[in-house]
This record gives structure tokens, sequence and C-alpha cells, in this order.
């Protein structure tokens, strides 16, 4: 009896203090909030492609649409220098991008300039995954060349 009480408390106690199962991060579609692609840059993502701009994390794959055109890539995730699975990780590695270079072509204006710093980011090498909250997580540059590293912020609608 005093067992069941004392695992009972436990459990009331672990989802009062929010330690209960976030949201998976593999196949969720994540809307792209915010690119920042330099310090004097607006970085939040234009209304006319705002909420279509998104990324869909896979095991090893990420897909997506850019502002411009849809995204497959192939994604390695790590931690430590060793490959994890997506949930463990703390920075993945785009391998391989392929877009629609025709659909990219007929784009102009903010949806291109979107496009742009969101594959110029995705492809520049190992990205940090920092978890905000349980909704939000933020892609950012491990190595950056710049003093303020290159990012793209992540929430789910």
């Amino acid at each position: 009896m005093v067992r069941l009480r004392v695992g009972m408390i436990a459990a009331v106690a672990c989802v009062l203090s929010g330690c209960a199962q976030s949201e998976p991060l593999a196949d969720t579609t994540w809307q792209v909030s915010h690119v920042y692609s330099a310090t004097d840059v607006p970085a939040g993502v234009p209304d006319e492609v705002a909420g279509a701009v998104a990324l869909s994390l896979g095991r090893s794959t990420v897909a997506g649409f850019t502002g411009c055109a849809p995204l497959q890539a192939q994604a390695v995730y790590t931690k430590d220098d060793k490959p994890v699975i997506l949930e463990a990780a703390t920075e993945m590695t785009i391998t391989h991008a392929e877009f629609d270079l025709e659909q990219v072509a007929g784009c102009s204006g903010k949806p291109k300039f979107i496009h742009d710093a969101l594959t110029s980011i995705l492809t520049s090498g190992p990205l940090s995954i920092e978890h905000v909250n349980a909704k939000e997580i933020v892609l950012r540059e491990s190595s950056p060349s710049a003093v303020e590293p290159r990012a793209i912020r992540l929430v789910q609608p």
C-alpha cells in the first residue's frame, strides 16, 4: 500500500513538473518561423510564404518547402560525433539536398530570399539542435564563420 502511494505521488509530481513525454521530433512537420541569415537582415518569414515554409525531420531525411520549391534531403543526426536517433541528437548534418531548379528559377522577391537563406544554412555543415521547448527548436550553425551564427527557428503549429 505504501509503495502504491509513493508511486502515485511520484507520477503526479512528474506530470505537474513537466517531466511527461515530450512531442516527438521525427515525422513531425515544423513551420519555419525565422531564418537568421545576418544580424542586419529581418529574420521573420515574409507573410506571402508564412506557414508554407516548413521542414519535416525524418529518421534519416529532411523534407519540406523552402518558399520556392519542395526540398528533399538526407540527414545524419549525431551526439558527441556519434550517430544517434533524432530524439537523442544534438547536431544534424544535411549530406545531400535536392529541389526543383525550374521552380527556384521562377521564384523571386522575399520567397527567393528565404529559399536562398534557408538552403544555404541547411547545407552549410553541422547544425546544432537547440530545444527551446516542446513546440520550438532552433537549428544553429555549429561552426560559424561569423561572430553570430546563422540559424533557423522551427515551431509546431
